[in-house]
Protein backbone atom coordinates (compact mmCIF):
# COMPACT_ATOMS: atom_id res chain seq x y z
CA UNK A 1 0.00 0.00 0.00
CA UNK A 2 1.27 3.27 -0.89
CA UNK A 3 1.82 5.55 2.38
CA UNK A 4 1.19 9.06 1.91
CA UNK A 5 3.75 10.75 3.46
CA UNK A 6 2.78 14.27 3.23
CA UNK A 7 -0.17 13.33 4.97
CA UNK A 8 1.61 11.32 7.73
CA UNK A 9 3.82 14.07 8.62
CA UNK A 10 0.69 16.49 8.54
CA UNK A 11 -1.36 14.26 11.22
CA UNK A 12 1.64 14.68 13.01
CA UNK A 13 2.29 17.94 13.33
CA UNK A 14 -1.84 18.00 14.51
CA UNK A 15 -1.28 15.62 17.17
CA UNK A 16 1.21 18.30 18.40
CA UNK A 17 -0.97 21.20 18.28
CA UNK A 18 -4.11 19.70 19.53
CA UNK A 19 -2.63 19.17 22.80
CA UNK A 20 -1.76 22.89 23.22
CA UNK A 21 -5.12 24.63 22.52
CA UNK A 22 -8.08 25.26 24.71
CA UNK A 23 -10.82 24.42 24.25
CA UNK A 24 -10.65 20.96 22.28
CA UNK A 25 -11.29 21.18 18.79
CA UNK A 26 -14.29 18.00 18.16
CA UNK A 27 -14.10 15.90 14.77
CA UNK A 28 -17.51 16.42 13.17
CA UNK A 29 -19.37 13.94 10.39
CA UNK A 30 -19.20 15.68 6.89
CA UNK A 31 -22.65 16.62 5.38
CA UNK A 32 -23.73 17.62 1.62
CA UNK A 33 -27.25 19.13 1.21
CA UNK A 34 -29.40 18.86 -2.04
CA UNK A 35 -32.54 20.35 -2.92
CA UNK A 36 -34.53 18.03 -4.62
CA UNK A 37 -37.07 18.85 -6.76
CA UNK A 38 -40.45 17.12 -9.06
CA UNK A 39 -42.03 18.02 -11.59
CA UNK A 40 -44.57 18.43 -9.52
CA UNK A 41 -45.52 22.25 -8.31
CA UNK A 42 -43.45 23.20 -4.74
CA UNK A 43 -46.65 25.29 -3.50
CA UNK A 44 -50.14 26.23 -4.07
CA UNK A 45 -49.09 29.93 -5.00
CA UNK A 46 -46.70 30.42 -7.65
CA UNK A 47 -45.74 33.95 -5.90
CA UNK A 48 -43.62 32.06 -2.98
CA UNK A 49 -41.66 29.90 -5.73
CA UNK A 50 -38.86 32.65 -5.18
CA UNK A 51 -39.36 32.96 -1.44
CA UNK A 52 -39.01 29.49 -0.90
CA UNK A 53 -35.87 29.30 -3.20
CA UNK A 54 -34.40 32.16 -1.15
CA UNK A 55 -35.18 30.98 2.33
CA UNK A 56 -33.47 27.34 1.39
CA UNK A 57 -30.22 29.41 0.51
CA UNK A 58 -30.47 31.62 3.84
CA UNK A 59 -30.66 28.31 5.62
CA UNK A 60 -27.46 28.21 7.84
CA UNK A 61 -25.69 25.39 7.58
CA UNK A 62 -25.86 22.95 10.71
CA UNK A 63 -22.86 23.71 12.94
CA UNK A 64 -22.76 20.58 14.00
CA UNK A 65 -21.69 18.98 10.93
CA UNK A 66 -18.48 20.18 8.68
CA UNK A 67 -19.52 21.43 5.33
CA UNK A 68 -18.60 19.15 2.34
CA UNK A 69 -19.80 21.07 -0.63
CA UNK A 70 -19.92 19.32 -3.98
CA UNK A 71 -21.09 20.76 -7.23
CA UNK A 72 -24.32 18.89 -7.05
CA UNK A 73 -26.46 21.05 -5.13
CA UNK A 74 -29.77 20.57 -6.88
CA UNK A 75 -31.31 17.51 -8.09
CA UNK A 76 -34.83 16.41 -10.16
CA UNK A 77 -37.12 13.23 -9.01
CA UNK A 78 -39.03 13.36 -11.94
CA UNK A 79 -43.02 12.70 -11.60
CA UNK A 80 -43.44 10.50 -8.16
CA UNK A 81 -46.58 10.37 -7.78
CA UNK A 82 -48.62 11.29 -4.86
CA UNK A 83 -46.75 14.43 -4.02
CA UNK A 84 -48.81 17.02 -1.56
CA UNK A 85 -49.36 19.98 -3.35
CA UNK A 86 -50.54 18.02 -6.58
CA UNK A 87 -52.76 16.17 -3.95
CA UNK A 88 -54.00 19.36 -2.81
CA UNK A 89 -55.02 20.60 -5.92
CA UNK A 90 -57.11 17.96 -6.91
CA UNK A 91 -58.78 17.82 -3.89
CA UNK A 92 -59.43 21.90 -2.69
CA UNK A 93 -60.93 24.53 -4.72
CA UNK A 94 -59.40 27.72 -4.04
CA UNK A 95 -62.28 30.08 -5.32
CA UNK A 96 -64.98 28.22 -3.22
CA UNK A 97 -63.34 27.17 0.23
CA UNK A 98 -64.49 23.60 -0.60
CA UNK A 99 -63.13 20.24 -0.52
CA UNK A 100 -63.79 17.42 -3.81
CA UNK A 101 -63.45 14.16 -1.41
CA UNK A 102 -63.48 10.37 -3.22
CA UNK A 103 -66.60 8.34 -1.02
CA UNK A 104 -64.79 5.24 0.03
CA UNK A 105 -63.50 4.66 3.57
CA UNK A 106 -60.02 3.28 2.24
CA UNK A 107 -59.90 6.33 -0.15
CA UNK A 108 -60.35 8.51 2.59
CA UNK A 109 -57.83 7.01 4.86
CA UNK A 110 -55.17 6.62 2.17
CA UNK A 111 -55.77 10.49 1.42
CA UNK A 112 -55.83 11.26 5.37
CA UNK A 113 -51.99 9.47 4.97
CA UNK A 114 -50.81 10.96 1.85
CA UNK A 115 -51.55 14.43 3.87
CA UNK A 116 -49.31 13.40 6.25
CA UNK A 117 -46.43 13.72 3.68
CA UNK A 118 -46.68 11.36 0.77
CA UNK A 119 -46.50 8.14 2.61
CA UNK A 120 -44.12 5.61 2.06
CA UNK A 121 -45.04 4.87 -1.80
CA UNK A 122 -43.94 8.09 -2.36
CA UNK A 123 -40.92 8.62 -0.49
CA UNK A 124 -39.83 5.20 -2.53
CA UNK A 125 -40.47 6.90 -5.50
CA UNK A 126 -37.88 9.63 -4.86
CA UNK A 127 -35.42 7.01 -3.62
CA UNK A 128 -35.67 5.77 -7.25
CA UNK A 129 -35.29 8.75 -8.91
CA UNK A 130 -32.26 9.96 -6.73
CA UNK A 131 -30.51 6.60 -7.01
CA UNK A 132 -30.25 7.44 -10.63
CA UNK A 133 -29.10 11.04 -10.06
CA UNK A 134 -26.64 9.97 -7.64
CA UNK A 135 -24.66 7.66 -10.54
CA UNK A 136 -25.65 10.01 -13.63
CA UNK A 137 -23.44 12.88 -11.34
CA UNK A 138 -20.97 10.83 -10.03
CA UNK A 139 -21.67 12.15 -6.65
CA UNK A 140 -19.52 9.31 -4.53
CA UNK A 141 -16.49 9.93 -6.19
CA UNK A 142 -16.83 13.77 -5.84
CA UNK A 143 -16.72 13.69 -2.38
CA UNK A 144 -14.03 11.18 -2.31
CA UNK A 145 -12.48 13.95 -4.81
CA UNK A 146 -13.26 16.65 -2.42
CA UNK A 147 -11.25 14.69 0.69
CA UNK A 148 -8.19 14.68 -0.93
CA UNK A 149 -8.46 17.74 -3.07
CA UNK A 150 -7.91 15.64 -6.59
CA UNK A 151 -7.07 17.80 -9.67
CA UNK A 152 -7.54 16.51 -12.96
CA UNK A 153 -4.09 15.95 -13.68
CA UNK A 154 -3.79 13.27 -10.21
CA UNK A 155 -2.25 16.12 -7.83
CA UNK A 156 -3.62 16.14 -3.96
CA UNK A 157 -3.23 17.37 -0.77
CA UNK A 158 -4.45 16.07 2.64
CA UNK A 159 -5.36 19.76 4.02
CA UNK A 160 -8.87 18.79 4.60
CA UNK A 161 -8.44 15.90 6.18
CA UNK A 162 -5.65 17.09 8.56
CA UNK A 163 -8.32 20.28 9.34
CA UNK A 164 -10.98 17.83 10.19
CA UNK A 165 -9.07 15.43 11.87
CA UNK A 166 -9.05 17.25 15.25
CA UNK A 167 -10.18 14.93 17.95
CA UNK A 168 -9.44 14.42 21.98
CA UNK A 169 -7.59 11.74 22.68
CA UNK A 170 -5.26 11.01 25.61
CA UNK A 171 -2.03 12.37 24.79
CA UNK A 172 -0.11 9.60 26.03
CA UNK A 173 -2.22 7.12 24.03
CA UNK A 174 -0.99 9.17 20.99
CA UNK A 175 2.77 9.33 22.11
CA UNK A 176 2.54 5.68 22.33
CA UNK A 177 0.67 4.82 19.12
CA UNK A 178 3.02 7.12 17.04
CA UNK A 179 6.88 5.86 18.64
CA UNK A 180 7.12 4.39 15.58
CA UNK A 181 6.55 4.88 11.83
CA UNK A 182 3.60 2.19 11.48
CA UNK A 183 2.13 3.07 14.53
CA UNK A 184 1.83 6.32 13.39
CA UNK A 185 0.74 5.48 10.00
CA UNK A 186 -1.88 3.53 11.58
CA UNK A 187 -3.45 6.52 13.48
CA UNK A 188 -3.60 8.10 10.00
CA UNK A 189 -5.19 5.45 8.02
CA UNK A 190 -7.83 5.12 11.41
CA UNK A 191 -8.40 9.14 11.21
CA UNK A 192 -9.01 9.26 7.45
CA UNK A 193 -11.65 5.88 7.13
CA UNK A 194 -13.02 7.23 10.24
CA UNK A 195 -13.67 10.58 9.00
CA UNK A 196 -14.39 9.98 5.33
CA UNK A 197 -16.54 6.95 6.36
CA UNK A 198 -18.87 9.66 8.30
CA UNK A 199 -19.44 11.53 5.29
CA UNK A 200 -23.65 12.16 4.79
CA UNK A 201 -25.33 13.63 1.68
CA UNK A 202 -28.85 14.89 2.60
CA UNK A 203 -31.73 15.49 -0.27
CA UNK A 204 -34.97 17.76 0.92
CA UNK A 205 -37.85 17.73 -0.85
CA UNK A 206 -39.53 20.99 0.35
CA UNK A 207 -43.65 21.63 -0.09
CA UNK A 208 -45.23 24.74 0.93
CA UNK A 209 -48.43 25.34 0.89
CA UNK A 210 -51.32 27.68 2.83
CA UNK A 211 -52.82 26.35 6.12
CA UNK A 212 -55.99 26.42 4.78
CA UNK A 213 -56.43 24.07 2.21
CA UNK A 214 -54.69 21.40 3.99
CA UNK A 215 -57.05 22.51 6.69
CA UNK A 216 -59.81 22.32 4.89
CA UNK A 217 -59.37 18.75 3.39
CA UNK A 218 -58.63 17.31 6.58
CA UNK A 219 -61.51 18.99 8.46
CA UNK A 220 -63.89 17.58 5.63
CA UNK A 221 -62.12 13.81 5.86
CA UNK A 222 -62.22 13.90 9.67
CA UNK A 223 -66.23 14.84 9.00
CA UNK A 224 -66.41 12.00 6.23
CA UNK A 225 -65.29 9.50 7.75
CA UNK A 226 -66.85 10.30 10.82
CA UNK A 227 -69.99 10.05 8.97
CA UNK A 228 -69.28 6.46 7.99
CA UNK A 229 -68.86 5.46 11.47
CA UNK A 230 -72.17 7.33 12.40
CA UNK A 231 -74.16 4.96 9.91
CA UNK A 232 -72.34 1.87 11.19
CA UNK A 233 -72.86 2.95 14.57
CA UNK A 234 -76.45 3.84 14.18
CA UNK A 235 -77.48 0.62 13.81
CA UNK A 236 -76.39 -0.69 17.62
CA UNK A 237 -77.62 3.11 19.21
CA UNK A 238 -78.44 5.84 16.91
CA UNK A 239 -78.49 8.62 20.34
CA UNK A 240 -74.94 7.31 20.96
CA UNK A 241 -73.72 7.76 17.63
CA UNK A 242 -75.30 10.54 17.33
CA UNK A 243 -73.10 12.11 20.01
CA UNK A 244 -69.92 10.64 19.10
CA UNK A 245 -70.40 12.05 15.74
CA UNK A 246 -71.47 15.43 16.78
CA UNK A 247 -68.35 15.49 19.00
CA UNK A 248 -66.27 14.68 15.87
CA UNK A 249 -67.76 16.99 13.88
CA UNK A 250 -67.41 20.16 16.45
CA UNK A 251 -63.79 19.28 16.71
CA UNK A 252 -63.31 18.37 13.14
CA UNK A 253 -64.23 22.62 12.43
CA UNK A 254 -62.57 23.94 15.38
CA UNK A 255 -59.35 22.60 14.60
CA UNK A 256 -59.93 24.03 11.33
CA UNK A 257 -60.28 27.35 12.62
CA UNK A 258 -57.55 26.91 14.71
CA UNK A 259 -55.58 26.18 12.27
CA UNK A 260 -56.34 27.42 8.59
CA UNK A 261 -54.19 31.08 8.92
CA UNK A 262 -50.54 30.80 7.86
CA UNK A 263 -48.19 28.57 5.85
CA UNK A 264 -46.59 25.36 6.60
CA UNK A 265 -43.30 23.71 4.67
CA UNK A 266 -43.30 19.96 4.52
CA UNK A 267 -40.14 18.47 3.93
CA UNK A 268 -39.35 14.94 2.47
CA UNK A 269 -35.85 13.96 3.63
CA UNK A 270 -33.72 11.39 2.63
CA UNK A 271 -30.08 10.26 3.94
CA UNK A 272 -27.26 8.96 2.21
CA UNK A 273 -23.46 7.85 3.40
CA UNK A 274 -20.50 7.75 1.52
CA UNK A 275 -19.44 4.02 1.45
CA UNK A 276 -16.10 3.67 3.07
CA UNK A 277 -13.82 1.04 4.61
CA UNK A 278 -10.29 0.02 5.19
CA UNK A 279 -10.76 -2.17 2.26
CA UNK A 280 -11.87 0.58 -0.08
CA UNK A 281 -9.59 2.94 1.29
CA UNK A 282 -6.22 0.13 0.45
CA UNK A 283 -8.03 0.36 -2.90
CA UNK A 284 -7.56 3.77 -3.18
CA UNK A 285 -4.45 4.14 -2.10
CA UNK A 286 -3.06 1.89 -4.64
CA UNK A 287 -4.02 4.43 -6.90
CA UNK A 288 -0.45 6.74 -5.50
CA UNK A 289 1.94 6.85 -7.61
CA UNK A 290 5.87 7.29 -6.83
CA UNK A 291 5.83 11.10 -7.58
CA UNK A 292 2.46 11.45 -4.95
CA UNK A 293 0.23 11.79 -7.57
CA UNK A 294 -2.79 9.69 -7.85
CA UNK A 295 -3.18 7.43 -11.32
CA UNK A 296 -6.51 8.87 -12.74
CA UNK A 297 -7.39 5.47 -14.90
CA UNK A 298 -6.91 3.90 -12.02
CA UNK A 299 -9.11 6.20 -9.62
CA UNK A 300 -11.85 6.30 -12.21
CA UNK A 301 -11.83 2.58 -12.15
CA UNK A 302 -13.23 2.59 -8.76
CA UNK A 303 -16.66 2.04 -7.71
CA UNK A 304 -17.30 4.25 -5.56
CA UNK A 305 -20.91 4.50 -3.87
CA UNK A 306 -23.57 6.18 -1.82
CA UNK A 307 -25.62 4.20 0.86
CA UNK A 308 -29.16 4.47 1.86
CA UNK A 309 -29.34 5.45 5.12
CA UNK A 310 -32.96 6.17 5.91
CA UNK A 311 -36.06 8.65 5.27
CA UNK A 312 -37.99 10.97 6.96
CA UNK A 313 -40.62 14.16 6.76
CA UNK A 314 -41.91 16.39 8.98
CA UNK A 315 -44.44 19.79 8.92
CA UNK A 316 -43.33 23.34 10.57
CA UNK A 317 -46.49 25.95 10.56
CA UNK A 318 -46.40 29.59 10.56
CA UNK A 319 -49.62 31.74 11.42
CA UNK A 320 -49.93 35.17 10.01
CA UNK A 321 -48.35 37.76 12.68
CA UNK A 322 -48.93 40.89 12.56
CA UNK A 323 -47.78 42.77 9.64
CA UNK A 324 -45.35 40.55 8.52
CA UNK A 325 -44.39 39.77 4.90
CA UNK A 326 -44.60 36.47 3.05
CA UNK A 327 -40.80 37.06 3.03
CA UNK A 328 -40.78 36.84 6.53
CA UNK A 329 -43.01 33.91 7.23
CA UNK A 330 -41.86 31.86 4.22
CA UNK A 331 -38.25 32.34 5.27
CA UNK A 332 -38.79 31.17 8.81
CA UNK A 333 -41.46 28.68 8.07
CA UNK A 334 -38.34 26.78 5.49
CA UNK A 335 -35.87 27.37 8.04
CA UNK A 336 -37.07 26.10 11.18
CA UNK A 337 -38.81 23.40 8.82
CA UNK A 338 -35.24 21.94 7.80
CA UNK A 339 -34.06 22.49 11.23
CA UNK A 340 -36.70 20.17 12.93
CA UNK A 341 -35.39 17.77 9.93
CA UNK A 342 -32.32 17.23 11.38
CA UNK A 343 -33.59 16.84 14.63
CA UNK A 344 -36.12 14.36 13.57
CA UNK A 345 -33.55 12.34 11.10
CA UNK A 346 -30.80 12.41 14.34
CA UNK A 347 -33.94 10.89 16.80
CA UNK A 348 -34.26 7.89 14.07
CA UNK A 349 -30.73 6.93 12.53
CA UNK A 350 -27.86 6.93 15.63
CA UNK A 351 -25.28 6.88 12.92
CA UNK A 352 -26.16 10.57 11.52
CA UNK A 353 -26.35 12.23 15.25
CA UNK A 354 -23.58 14.55 15.92
CA UNK A 355 -21.82 15.38 19.14
CA UNK A 356 -21.44 18.68 20.78
CA UNK A 357 -18.30 20.06 22.44
CA UNK A 358 -18.39 20.95 25.74
CA UNK A 359 -17.99 24.60 26.76
CA UNK A 360 -18.49 25.63 30.28
CA UNK A 361 -17.23 23.00 32.95
CA UNK A 362 -18.94 25.22 35.47
CA UNK A 363 -21.60 26.17 34.72
CA UNK A 364 -21.54 22.47 32.67
CA UNK A 365 -22.70 23.65 29.28
CA UNK A 366 -22.53 22.26 26.00
CA UNK A 367 -23.14 23.86 22.73
CA UNK A 368 -26.61 22.82 21.93
CA UNK A 369 -30.32 24.08 22.23
CA UNK A 370 -33.70 24.42 21.28
CA UNK A 371 -32.84 24.31 17.64
CA UNK A 372 -31.43 20.70 18.32
CA UNK A 373 -34.78 19.53 19.24
CA UNK A 374 -33.87 20.14 23.15
CA UNK A 375 -36.52 20.89 25.78
CA UNK A 376 -35.08 19.36 29.20
CA UNK A 377 -34.45 16.37 30.59
CA UNK A 378 -32.71 14.60 27.78
CA UNK A 379 -30.07 12.10 28.87
CA UNK A 380 -26.62 12.55 27.04
CA UNK A 381 -23.37 10.46 27.33
CA UNK A 382 -19.91 12.61 27.97
CA UNK A 383 -17.68 10.60 25.66
CA UNK A 384 -13.90 11.24 25.28
CA UNK A 385 -11.66 9.79 22.36
CA UNK A 386 -9.25 7.00 22.96
CA UNK A 387 -7.62 4.21 21.37
CA UNK A 388 -8.96 0.74 22.17
CA UNK A 389 -6.27 -1.74 23.22
CA UNK A 390 -7.20 -4.64 21.80
CA UNK A 391 -8.36 -2.98 18.09
CA UNK A 392 -5.85 -0.64 18.19
CA UNK A 393 -9.09 1.64 16.80
CA UNK A 394 -9.89 5.27 17.84
CA UNK A 395 -13.05 5.37 19.83
CA UNK A 396 -15.41 7.38 21.89
CA UNK A 397 -14.84 6.21 25.69
CA UNK A 398 -17.87 7.12 27.90
CA UNK A 399 -16.96 8.77 31.07
CA UNK A 400 -20.64 9.63 32.72
CA UNK A 401 -24.28 10.36 31.66
CA UNK A 402 -25.41 13.67 32.23
CA UNK A 403 -29.01 15.15 31.97
CA UNK A 404 -30.42 18.64 30.73
CA UNK A 405 -31.33 21.20 33.27
CA UNK A 406 -35.24 22.22 32.43
CA UNK A 407 -35.19 25.15 33.06
CA UNK A 408 -31.12 25.79 31.64
CA UNK A 409 -32.21 25.19 28.06
CA UNK A 410 -30.67 27.57 25.48
CA UNK A 411 -33.08 29.32 23.12
CA UNK A 412 -30.97 29.19 19.76
CA UNK A 413 -34.05 29.00 17.77
CA UNK A 414 -33.92 31.99 14.66
CA UNK A 415 -35.78 34.84 15.40
CA UNK A 416 -38.64 36.11 12.64
CA UNK A 417 -38.86 39.50 14.38
CA UNK A 418 -36.77 41.57 11.15
CA UNK A 419 -37.53 38.57 8.99
CA UNK A 420 -33.56 37.88 9.12
CA UNK A 421 -31.62 35.13 10.69
CA UNK A 422 -31.28 35.64 14.28
CA UNK A 423 -30.03 33.79 17.01
CA UNK A 424 -32.01 34.92 19.98
CA UNK A 425 -30.04 35.54 22.70
CA UNK A 426 -29.42 32.99 25.98
CA UNK A 427 -30.73 33.47 29.70
CA UNK A 428 -28.22 31.14 30.58
CA UNK A 429 -24.44 32.51 29.31
CA UNK A 430 -20.92 31.55 31.06
CA UNK A 431 -18.78 34.20 32.83
CA UNK A 432 -17.13 35.40 29.07
CA UNK A 433 -20.59 35.46 27.61
CA UNK A 434 -20.86 31.96 26.04
CA UNK A 435 -23.90 30.54 25.19
CA UNK A 436 -25.39 26.89 25.77
CA UNK A 437 -27.24 24.20 27.30
CA UNK A 438 -26.94 23.95 31.20
CA UNK A 439 -26.34 20.07 31.90
CA UNK A 440 -26.34 18.42 35.41
CA UNK A 441 -22.38 17.77 37.13
CA UNK A 442 -20.05 15.13 35.47
CA UNK A 443 -16.98 14.33 37.74
CA UNK A 444 -15.24 13.10 34.88
CA UNK A 445 -16.01 16.00 32.33
CA UNK A 446 -13.02 17.67 30.91
CA UNK A 447 -12.73 20.72 28.36
CA UNK A 448 -12.49 18.88 24.95
CA UNK A 449 -15.04 16.31 25.21
CA UNK A 450 -18.13 15.84 23.66
CA UNK A 451 -21.82 14.95 24.72
CA UNK A 452 -24.17 12.99 22.49
CA UNK A 453 -27.94 12.33 23.01
CA UNK A 454 -28.36 8.76 24.29
CA UNK A 455 -31.10 6.49 22.61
Amino acid sequence: MKKHLLFLASMLMVFGSIFAQEPVKYQRSSLHMVLLTTDEPITDDPELIPLIEQAYQNYPFPDKYNNHEIDFKTANAGKPKGGLIATMNQLWDYNTHTSKLPSTPKELKALKEALGGGGKKYLEQLKTNIDVQIKQNDVARKLVMKWYNIQPDGSNDANLLVERSAFNMNSTDVQTAAATAGGAQEIVNQVAEELINTTFVVFSKIDFYKNEASAGVTRDITIALAKIAYQVAAQKNQNLAQIIYSAAETGAIALYEATKDGYTALTNTLLYKLKWNDSIQAVFYQCYKDDGKIDMDKFNAINFELEFIGADNCKSSTKFAGNKGKDILVNTTIIRNLDKQFVKLQKDYEIFRPVAPIISLDPFLADMGTKEGLSGGEKFDVLTRAIDPKTGKMVYEKVGTVKVDKKGVWDNNYNMAEGNIIVTPSPKRTEDGRNGTLLSKCKKAQMGMVVRQKK
